[in-house]
């Protein structure tokens, strides 16, 4: 295995448990993904594993985020308490 790969996948080991970070690991592990669920990878991997990411990540420069399925949502104040 490819030492870039190991290593993120390391990484992977101490997050939360997320549907990104679920498609983020299969496809480092070699399995075909679909369009949107690269996207959702792609975009757990940019914010760090966030768990879940269910935010826009006003990242407007990124090929990608006129795909997101999380333009225009923020995270309530009570949901940031709580990070």
């Amino acid at each position: 295995m490819d030492k870039t790969i190991a290593r993120l996948l390391k990484a992977l080991d101490g997050t939360p448990t997320s549907k990104a970070n679920t498609f983020l690991r299969k496809y480092l592990e070699g399995e075909e993904l679909s369009k949107r669920q690269a996207i959702e990878a792609k975009c757990s991997d940019c914010m760090g594993y966030w768990e879940e990411g269910r935010f826009d990540c006003r990242m407007k420069h990124c090929s990608l985020y006129p795909y997101s399925p999380y333009k225009g949502k923020f995270p309530s104040s009570k949901s940031m308490a709580q990070q």
